[in-house]
């Protein structure tokens, strides 16, 4: 068994170029042979022992392939998450954190939203890769409302976490502008005061908001 090489992250420029190249390559080798001269051109061209099916160290570069597309998608996922709280558009930084121990390794983004739901209590929920459009959405949907983007694009971190949820922030939080309260209005049922909800909503031009 040919010993596995070490895992090298790729361009996506190269990485197309590498599945082309894999695809396409027709070499033919002798099963007597442990390599031919298009391996080691390859070799010799940086992209690794085996561009096709000749041999056996075909498969460690499948993984090495499969760990680079995962490696390209998870950077831009955090680039998206980052983007999004960052002091230019939304000015949310205070809403983000994240950890990069134990089980959330290498990274977990969490929107902190402590005293939005519940009176008096840390909370934060995690946002995972599938959800960045939700999140996206939300804040693109808060600054559709907002008549004053800057101050309110936090809440579309809030927005995420609510329909993620599918429930309202508690009366106390509520955002006082009439657009941004009906989407929050839309993420669940009216919420009872009680325990963690002490007051109701605000009332604004008779409504309740």
């Amino acid at each position: 068994m040919s010993e596995e090489p070490q895992v090298t992250y790729l361009t996506d420029a190269q990485a197309a170029e590498f599945t082309r190249r894999r695809e396409t390559l027709s070499l033919e080798c002798s099963a007597a042979t442990p390599r031919c001269a298009g391996c080691d051109g390859a070799a010799a061209e940086g992209w690794g022992p085996c561009l096709h099916d000749c041999h056996d160290d075909v498969e460690p570069h499948d993984a090495a392939l499969t760990a680079m597309q995962d490696h390209n998608a998870r950077m831009a996922f955090v680039m998206r998450v980052l983007t999004l709280f960052a002091m230019h558009p939304n000015d949310s930084t205070e809403m983000l954190m994240w950890r990069v121990d134990g089980k959330y390794a290498p990274i977990t983004f969490l929107v902190s939203c402590s005293d939005f739901f519940w009176w008096g209590t840390a909370d934060c929920e995690i946002v995972t890769p599938d959800e960045i459009e939700a999140l996206e959405q939300a804040f693109a949907d808060v600054k559709a409302a907002s008549t004053n983007t800057q101050l309110d694009a936090y809440w579309g971190a809030v927005l995420y976490v609510a329909r993620k949820r599918r429930m309202r922030p508690q009366g106390a939080a509520y955002p006082t502008v009439p657009a941004l309260a009906a989407l929050f209005d839309a993420c669940g049922p009216e919420r009872a005061v009680g325990l963690g909800n002490p007051k109701q909503p605000p009332v604004q031009d008779g409504a309740a908001t």
